[in-house]
C-alpha cells in the first residue's frame, strides 16, 4: 500500500517537475522578450502594452500549468485509491474463497453476478447450467429460510455492513444443504 503511494507520489512529482520546467523556461523567454522590447521600443505606449501583453501571457501559461499539475494530482490519487481498493478486495475474495465452500456475489437485485463453479458443484448443478443472473433466493429451499435471508440482507443496505444468517439450500437433487450464509455490503469499483 505504501509503496502504491510512493510511486504514485514520484510519478506526480516527475510530471510536475517538467511542468515547472516548463513554467520557467516560460518565464525566462518572457523576461528575455520584455528586455528586448526595453531595449528596442522608443514609444513608451508601445512599450507598455508589449510588457503587458507578455505579462498577461506569462499568468495564463502559470494559472494553466497550475491547473493542468492539480488535476494530475487528482488524477493519480485517484488511480492509486481505486488500485488499492481492487487489490485489497482480491485479498479478502481470495481468503474468502480459501476458507468457505462457495463464494458469491449478488447485484442490488440479489442475482449471481456471474456463475461461480464452487455453488454449482456443491448444489450439484452440472456443468452446463450456468449459474450468472440466477436469483440467490432461489436456491434456497424453506420459504421462511428465503423470507429471512431476504429479510437479513434488506435490513442492511449501508456500505461496509455486515452479517450472517443460516438457511437451507436445495440443491439439484432436491436435497437440503444447510448453510451459514455471511455477507458484506460493498460498491464495486
Amino acid at each position: 500500500q505504501d509503496d502504491m503511494h510512493v510511486v504514485a507520489n514520484l510519478a506526480v512529482a516527475c510530471l510536475c517537475l517538467r511542468f515547472w520546467l516548463l513554467t520557467a523556461t516560460n518565464v525566462l523567454f518572457a523576461a528575455c522578450q520584455i528586455f528586448a522590447y526595453i531595449q528596442t521600443e522608443a514609444d513608451p505606449n508601445v512599450l507598455h502594452k508589449r510588457i503587458g501583453a507578455e505579462v498577461l501571457g506569462l499568468f495564463g501559461i502559470l494559472s494553466l500549468f497550475y491547473c493542468a499539475e492539480s488535476l494530475l494530482r487528482h488524477s493519480a490519487r485517484k488511480e492509486v485509491a481505486a488500485r488499492l481498493g481492487k487489490c485489497q478486495q482480491s485479498a479478502v475474495s481470495s481468503l474468502l474463497d480459501m476458507m468457505c465452500d462457495a463464494v458469491v456475489e449478488l447485484d442490488h437485485d440479489l442475482r449471481l453476478t456471474a456463475h461461480f463453479p464452487k455453488l454449482a458443484s456443491m448444489l450439484m448443478h452440472g456443468v452446463g447450467k450456468p449459474l450468472k443472473d440466477v436469483e440467490m433466493a432461489n436456491f434456497i429451499g424453506d420459504s421462511d429460510d428465503r423470507a429471512s435471508f431476504e429479510r437479513s440482507l434488506a435490513e442492511r443496505r449501508d456500505e461496509g455492513s455486515c452479517g450472517m444468517c443460516t438457511a437451507r439450500l436445495r440443491d439439484s437433487m432436491g436435497n437440503f444443504v444447510g448453510v451459514v450464509i455471511y455477507y458484506v455490503q460493498y460498491l464495486s469499483i
